[in-house]
């Protein structure tokens, strides 16, 4: 019976502690009263507020733990009155208010990993002049520093390859030099990329693109002449064209206006650890090899309504690319117009520059205009002699969601083929807090002969497709998602294909995740399951990242291990992979160093057939302007370097605020900014605090002002001050007031202590005469380098 009792108390026990767990969450007061014994309480903070992702400005809140109690109205009426309409915004009273009292349609919630607010507001409550409102930070007083009027960034990335042995037995070497040129002159920029390799079969030396661009910020276009890239609508196909290219680029003016989020391509440099996030929850992590990637190829196992790329470079920097799934367009004020003009000839650039014919000239070009507040209306061409894509889209913001519709006509005229394409998409949120449900509904109607442009039309397979996608947010700790898809075949139902998808994610503590990944689906008349299992784990304190990649369909197995410390310069790094398959065991070990210089880094490809490989790399940067040439670490766009004049000549300068690639408390006589974005602003305060005794700078707070593929120099200091004292002896012992009078006529006014007693400070080199009382003492003063300190002894 006392087995029986333990055995019942035991099975009691672990009963509750699985309900606690699995049952509905605690409140956040209820945890934290039991983690310290008291309840949570309200504190008074200032925060930044973002409108998306574009800062606003500074307000004051009152918060409990992460729930937003009260706000200042009156401060946030200021902030969002010169962008929505006046209507709008007062009912907005102009007094500390609960957030239960703001309107039902400002979204409000409170970022805890970044510290800040977040506003989503409707688009129908946009002021029609809403595009000229600046969300910068604000420079008023501030110097601006700007680019030099020449510059020349040449990024270099030299990689040496070889294999213990390869499919003969023998031990190959090799080696690839890539140059990227960045030549600026005034506006112009004339960039050139160059490859020169050299292995068992030859060595060559080709110019792999080139490209001469003119930015007009005020007008927010760009003229690029040579090998460009197109601009395009979602239906579009993005082209590589030698030619010309004229685009409206919102870039140009980052602060200007609330940008849509336009690209599903990103561009990695080299190789990259890339992370997936879809609506801010880790899925998936790969290694991406260096060229041009794009989403639609990327295998997301579940709804698709806000993806993030974060790549980190091995050994490098780490750069972030934001899409919006459904469409790529979003809604544009009214009289915004956005557009781009592309024309030129098809270029192959996968081993050399290879371009079609004059006779196949490609005329790529759309434009999208803001009709009203909740409407835009946009129209795409793509045309060449053997090819056409032509049709309207549109976007309309309704009170349940964002509706987005294509309708696209297609001519194959190599084989005489037609077809239609229309697709519409329709986003929409179930709950009104910020963790929502989303929902994203799509329907497809494709003709048996629609094809995208400059792609032969062959009979597709499909002619109905309705997909529905959903992410719902239970809390910080668990996310699900459904995704539904069925496609009706031309032929019979037996070959209709299905997609039934269900993702779980779950954070079990701070940096984690875990995503359960299950996909039915039916193709041609065959049903295959995916199962996926992805965990990752970040050690933000320490740099470390460790993830685990399981796909039973596969049965393949991707295990990582990588360091990246905080530190961005003078650091070492590594990152280790082994993945299995049913048919191979492979290895990846990578060692690097990344100084304030250039980076390097050594790895290793070990495989269970002894094909092993390796590589080495050293990849860096060579600035020019006309006073300066420097070697740094690469330069993705833009370079800025500090360094002292005058009285911090040669001397080591500081920051108190981490930019550009740089931590705070690092001392240099130079100072490298490698990782600017052009037509970004960016603040910089300097640690005056380790300056020698009468250095100092002569702008503490400034901003640095970058554009396209420049190099902005910074010249910071004042002349070298100096500490006059002395003593008048008298036989007063009262206070006196005296004058330390230079021969240009600057005074220096200085009062005695009852003894006599004087001292001047930030005085200048120079000669001086000593007033005391308005009288003129015989005894002149010399400063020049010598001590900072100066005593004049005593004076009769």
């Amino acid at each position: 019976m006392r087995s029986f009792s333990i055995m019942n108390k035991t099975f009691t026990y672990i009963i509750s502690l699985f309900l606690v767990f699995f049952s509905t969450r605690a409140t956040q007061e209820d945890l934290y009263e039991k983690v310290f014994g008291t309840k949570q309480r309200e504190q008074a903070v200032r925060l930044n507020i973002f409108l998306g992702q574009k800062y606003l400005g500074e307000c004051d809140f009152v918060l409990k733990g992460t729930q937003v109690m009260s706000l200042d109205g009156t401060c946030l009426r200021n902030q969002l009155l010169p962008i929505f309409e006046e209507d709008f915004v007062s009912n907005i009273a102009p007094k500390n208010i609960a957030r239960t009292e703001l309107s039902k349609d400002i979204k409000l919630f409170y970022d805890p990993s970044e510290v800040k607010i977040i506003i989503d507001i409707p688009a129908q409550f946009y002021k029609l002049n809403a595009k000229e409102v600046y969300y910068g930070p604000k420079t008023f007083g501030k110097k601006i520093f700007r680019p030099s009027k020449w510059s020349h960034i040449l990024n270099y990335w030299l990689q040496y390859d070889f294999e213990e042995n390869d499919s003969r037995g023998r031990s190959n070497n090799d080696y690839e030099l890539d140059l990227d040129s960045s030549l600026k002159f005034g506006d112009l920029v004339l960039e050139n990329r160059f490859e020169l390799t050299d292995d068992i079969r030859k060595e060559s030396f080709t110019r792999k693109r080139s490209r001469l661009t003119y930015d007009m910020p005020k007008s927010d276009l760009r003229l690029s002449f040579g090998d460009i890239d197109t601009q395009v609508l979602t239906t579009q196909s993005r082209l590589n064209l030698l030619g010309l290219s004229l685009s409206k680029n919102f870039a140009l003016n980052p602060y200007n206006r609330i940008t849509p989020i336009n690209e599903f391509e990103f561009v990695l440099e080299r190789r990259s650890f890339v992370t997936i996030y879809i609506n801010d929850k880790p899925v998936k992590s790969e290694i991406f090899e260096e060229g041009r990637h794009s989403i639609r190829d990327l295998i997301l196992d579940f709804g698709r309504s806000r993806v993030k790329i974060v790549a980190k470079e091995v050994g490098g920097d780490t750069r972030e690319f934001s899409y919006q799934w459904a469409g790529s367009e979003e809604l544009l004020r009214v009289g915004l117009s956005r557009y781009s003009f592309n024309l030129g000839v098809k270029g192959n650039y996968n081993l050399e520059p290879d371009y079609e014919s004059l006779d196949d000239t490609i005329l790529s070009s759309f434009y999208s205009q803001g009709i009203t507040k909740t409407y835009t209306q946009s129209f795409s061409l793509q045309y060449s002699d053997e090819s056409l894509l032509v049709g309207p889209s549109l976007i309309k913001a309704t009170p349940l969601g964002n509706f987005r519709s294509y309708l696209n006509f297609s001519k194959d005229k190599l084989n005489e083929h037609a077809g239609v394409n229309s697709l519409n998409e329709f986003e929409f949120f179930t709950q009104k807090n910020a963790r929502s449900i989303r929902n994203l509904i799509t329907y497809e109607y494709r003709s048996p002969y629609y094809a995208s442009f400059d792609t032969e039309s062959k009979r597709n397979e499909y002619q109905h497709t309705l997909r529905y996608d959903m992410n719902w947010f239970f809390n910080d700790y668990i996310n699900a998602g459904i995704d539904l898809e069925r496609s009706l075949s031309y032929r019979s139902s037996d070959f209709d294909r299905q997609v039934y998808g269900l993702n779980l994610g779950l954070r079990p503590f701070r940096d984690s995740s875990f995503n359960v990944n299950f996909r039915r689906r039916k193709n041609l008349n065959e049903w295959d399951t995916e199962f996926t299992l992805f965990f990752n784990m970040s050690f933000s304190e320490t740099g470390h990242f460790v993830s685990n990649f399981y796909d039973y369909e596969n049965k393949t197995n991707l295990a990582q291990v990588s360091y990246s410390p905080l530190d961005r310069q003078d650091t070492f790094n590594y990152f280790a992979s082994y993945d299995t398959d049913p048919d191979s065991k492979n290895a990846d070990l990578q060692a690097g160093y990344l100084s304030r210089y250039f980076s390097t880094d050594i790895s290793a490809r070990l495989t269970d057939t002894k094909n092993d490989e390796y590589e080495a790399r050293l990849r860096g940067s060579i600035v020019m302007t006309d006073d300066f040439i420097g070697l740094t670490p690469y330069i993705a766009d833009s370079f800025a370097y500090i360094k002292g004049k005058e009285s911090l000549e040669d001397k080591k300068i500081g920051l108190l605020t981490q930019v550009g690639g740089v931590l705070s408390k690092e001392f240099r006589n130079t100072i490298y900014l490698p990782t600017l974005t052009s037509y970004y602003l960016y603040k910089v305060d300097m640690d005056p605090t380790h300056l020698d005794f009468g250095a100092s700078y002569d702008f503490e707070e400034f901003f640095i002002a970058p554009t396209l593929k420049s190099v902005v120099p910074v010249r910071l200091g004042s002349d070298k001050t100096f500490v006059i004292k002395g003593r008048f002896i008298s036989d007063e012992h009262s206070l006196k007031v005296g004058n330390l009078v230079s021969v240009g006529g600057r005074s220096f006014p200085f009062f005695t202590n009852r003894r006599g007693e004087f001292v001047v400070s930030d005085v200048k080199k120079g000669e001086y005469e000593i007033w005391l009382e308005d009288k003129v003492f015989s005894k002149k003063v010399k400063v020049d380098d010598g001590n900072i300190v100066i005593n004049i002894g005593d004076i009769q």
